[in-house]
């Protein structure tokens, strides 16, 4: 929109801030607006980072919370909602946005989802084989998913009716403790680290 501002999260609260004196422009109260009457509990965090989209701003946030997409009015100074979607509940592991569709792995209750960016509409949403919670990313239209639980990483096309179409997999045995490090793929190469 043409206006600097630094958007953030709480566990309660999005909102925008002038950087040039710190004063908060505009707030909304997720927990009013996602909570939506259940017994969220979300730990005290927001851990994705949100996404600007011309224009409009992107949230999802795991513990069952959901998803919604706000959109900036021209002087950035207010926010309306779009859309909310409950069926998003990206933890930690993100999502990726490929053709207006996001593509994410839930985190509570496990399954691949995919949303439809322009109306919020859940155009699929279903446990996957061998994929619980996971981080992914995108390279030359596909996804790359990193399942926490297993170490699978899997390569696939993505369908947005279906999922996603697995072209391949294989799995992290090395290293100890957690899979929750997001993939990085540099000059074709893709990196992984399982732990610290």
């Amino acid at each position: 929109r043409g206006v600097r501002q630094l958007l953030g999260a709480t566990s309660n609260f999005l909102f925008g801030i002038n950087p040039a004196d710190g004063t908060i422009v505009w707030r909304v109260n997720i927990k009013e607006e996602m909570d939506s009457g259940r017994n969220i509990r979300r730990w005290g965090i927001v851990a994705n980072s949100l996404v600007y989209l011309d224009g409009k701003i992107l949230m999802s946030n795991g513990y069952n919370q959901g998803g919604m997409m706000l959109e900036l009015d021209d002087t950035a100074s207010s926010v309306k909602i779009l859309w909310k979607n409950f069926d998003m509940s990206s933890q930690h592991h993100g999502f990726v946005i490929l053709d207006d569709k996001l593509y994410e792995t839930t985190h509570n209750a496990p399954k691949f989802v995919c949303i439809d960016l322009k109306t919020g509409k859940t155009l699929f949403s279903s446990p996957m084989e061998h994929v619980r919670q996971g981080q992914i990313i995108t390279a030359e239209g596909l996804l790359y998913i990193y399942d926490n639980a297993r170490g699978n990483v899997i390569l696939a096309k993505p369908v947005p009716e279906k999922g996603f179409e697995e072209i391949s997999r294989f799995q992290i045995t090395d290293g100890a403790n957690e899979h929750w490090c997001h993939p990085v793929i540099v000059d074709k190469v893709l990196y992984i680290r399982r732990g610290d």
